[in-house]
């Protein structure tokens, strides 16, 4: 009788660890991270066929977890709130934020790479920019957009013609290549529509 039951608890034993195991190695599948590359001249972030994918990934499209590379002449439009573990844009390529705002661990602008800012305020992502990298922002109607502070980007360029009210940088930052504002919104009135750096008498520094 005692054999008998020695044999069932190691039976039930054996298949627990099997049952544990089976869980850990399932687990460890589905946290890996996947790698998302840019198939198309232009596509929104969410769409599936924007990208090409090498790992595992249930809806195909990048993840909080997820390594994401824009290539030289892609154009992906970060349509919604969107996220990765680490953000690339190759030179001569582009990401063009027209809804939303993205959250990434890291965020890397190569060569003439481009980050296009088309939305009313909203978070400029933190990264590294080349010097010869772009920052281009068109949407700001109203509201200034944050995450400027501390920042050294290659070209910045201001060009939002639905401005309709003065807009307040209200950050010190660097820019490594050109700083240029060609549009603030008509009509024209230096008063009323304008880009400037400091609403009160705080101080700021742009280091061009």
């Amino acid at each position: 009788m005692k054999a008998t039951q020695q044999s069932s608890i190691v039976k039930v034993s054996i298949q627990m660890l099997f049952i544990f195991c089976f869980a850990l190695i399932v687990g460890s599948v589905s946290a890996q991270s996947s790698t998302f590359t840019s198939n198309v001249g232009t596509g929104n972030w969410n769409a599936p066929g924007s990208w090409i994918a090498v790992g595992s990934d249930a809806d195909n499209i990048p993840d909080a977890d997820d390594i994401v590379i824009i290539q030289s002449g892609h154009n992906i439009s970060l349509n919604g709130a969107q996220a990765a573990s680490t953000v690339t844009i190759n030179s001569g390529g582009t990401l063009t934020a027209t809804l939303g705002s993205l959250t990434a661990g890291s965020m890397t602008v190569n060569g003439t790479g481009t980050y296009i800012h088309a939305i009313d305020g909203g978070t400029i992502p933190n990264a590294t920019w080349s010097p010869t990298s772009n920052l281009i922002i068109t949407g700001v109607t109203g509201t200034a957009p944050i995450g400027f502070s501390g920042q050294i980007f290659g070209n910045f360029t201001w060009n939002s013609p639905s401005q309709n009210t003065n807009i307040y940088l209200a950050s010190s930052f660097t820019v490594s290549g050109n700083f240029e504002v060609l549009d603030t919104g008509l009509p024209v009135n230096p008063g009323t529509r304008a880009l400037r750096m400091s609403p009160d008498a705080s101080s700021y520094t742009i280091n061009v």
